[in-house]
């Protein structure tokens, strides 16, 4: 289509340009401009120029990912995102390959079925697993092994806690008060509040 910014680099390892602030593909190269993305800063990807992709580096500039940008990258292995990304939109890479991904703090949204498929073994996230509690991530992903946070690790391979230990600033009472009904208290064995801790009696 004219008026499009075409990525012209290698297909196989794929360097996304400097600058650029969205990431499409034909049938939904508008995505960019519902956010406010210039199409001079939106790289726009032909389906055909997706079935040899194997790695995936992007930029600090990029803010969005759009819906089945990659979802044709059936070899992908590694994904290098964004430190400031803040959406990965529908089915953005349902069906690759990818076994361990590292997600920015800056995300506020990774939509529906954005990872199904991909069966990911392992997310490293920069933020707490509170900052990762606070994403919309409804449906993105089929399944997760663990989720490795700055403040703990999150283990949803097992069947009794998935945290061993978890820090939390506030008081014991803030925490009883606030957070007793989350998935968080049920799956963490012991909560390190500010005075004191919280064990958790044993999952049957």
């Amino acid at each position: 289509m004219e008026g499009l910014n075409y990525y012209e680099g290698d297909k196989k390892n794929v360097v996304i340009p400097e600058g650029t602030r969205a990431i499409v593909v034909e049938g939904f190269h508008n995505e960019g401009l519902k956010e406010g993305i210039s199409p001079d800063l939106t790289i726009c990807f032909k389906t055909t120029d997706l079935k040899d992709v194997e790695t995936i580096d992007m930029p600090d500039s990029v803010e969005l990912i759009g819906t089945k940008a990659f979802q044709c990258c059936t070899k992908l292995k590694s994904v290098n995102f964004s430190k400031n990304l803040k959406k990965i939109c529908l089915h953005a890479f349902s069906g690759s390959v990818l076994k361990s991904i590292t997600l920015p703090k800056s995300l506020k949204e990774i939509q529906t079925w954005a990872f199904v498929g991909s069966g990911i073994a392992d997310i490293y996230y920069d933020g707490t697993v509170f900052d990762f509690d606070k994403i919309d991530t409804s449906g993105a992903f089929l399944s997760i092994g663990r989720l490795h946070c700055s403040d703990c690790t999150v283990d949803f391979t097992r069947k009794d806690y998935y945290i061993d230990e978890l820090k939390y600033e506030g008081t014991m009472e803030e925490w009883n008060n606030n957070m007793n009904s989350h998935w968080l208290n049920k799956r963490s064995a012991k909560i390190k509040c500010s005075d004191g801790e919280i064990i958790n009696q044993k999952l049957k």
